[in-house]
Order: C-alpha cells, then structure tokens, then sequence
C-alpha cells in the first residue's frame, strides 16, 4: 500500500514536472562565450572541453540506465554526481570571475522560473530523483538472486 502511494506521489511529480516543462523557456546560450580572459589558458580550455565530453557521454550512456544491472545504475549514478560536482567548481569559479555570460544566467533563471523552481528547490528536486534512483537501484540488488 505504502509502496503503491509513493508510486503515485512520484508519478503526480514526474507528470507535474513534465507538464511545465511543456511550458518552460528553452535556453538557447551557453554559459561561457570562449572568450573570457580565464579561456585563454589552455589548461582552462582543456578542463572545459573534458568536462564537456564527459558529460555529454554520460547523458548518451543514461538512454540506456533501464538496461543497467543494479550495480551499473549505482555506478552511473556515481559518475553522474561526480560530473555535476565538477560543474559546479567550474561555474564557481567563473561567478567568482564574474564571467559567467549574463544571457545565460537570465535565460537559465527565466527556464526555473518558468516552472516555478529557483536554483536551490531545482537541485533538490535533483537530488531527490538521484536518491530514489539509486535507492531502486538497492533494492534491485538485494532482490537479485546470488
């Protein structure tokens, strides 16, 4: 009953997030033009387009987390907090420059705000999907025969 309740409670916010996202702002900027004084080390261009690579494996590598075993959820689960913890030194460091593109930051502000989130109720909603991912995942691999 508990388990068919929050089932429910999930799919009431998964269809609530899915219907203003039909409605949200797109974001059509990147948070950096390249041409930020910090760009013109080539250690911060490399560290940039790594971080890129990385994260747009990741995204391609999740079309397919269903099919992941227990273990292999967990593992992209780790990899992917891994490369959003990355991010998030890298803007650091670029707001700490004042050097994060002011269109992107406007137009990333107006998406939440779209549906009615700011930043910090975004990353919680985030974590909360990771948390249920990776608890699934657990109980998956308890239930896996040995």
């Amino acid at each position: 009953m508990m388990e068919q309740q929050q089932r429910q409670g999930e799919q009431g916010v998964s269809s609530s997030i899915m219907g203003s996202l039909s409605v949200a702002q797109a974001v059509t900027t990147t948070p950096f033009t390249g041409k930020e004084a910090a760009f013109e080390s080539e250690i911060i261009r490399e560290e940039y387009g790594k971080l890129c690579r990385d994260h747009s494996s990741l995204i391609k590598l999740g079309e397919s987390f269903g099919t992941f075993d227990p273990m292999g959820k967990l593992a992209f689960l780790d990899q992917l907090e891994g490369v959003e913890s990355r991010w998030d030194v890298f803007f650091s460091r670029f707001s700490l420059l004042g050097a994060l593109d002011p269109a992107f930051k406007e137009q990333t502000d107006g998406f939440l705000s779209s549906m009615g989130m700011s930043v910090e109720s975004f990353r919680k909603v985030l974590k909360e999907a990771h948390d249920l991912m990776r608890l699934d995942a657990e109980q998956e691999r308890m239930n896996q025969p040995m």
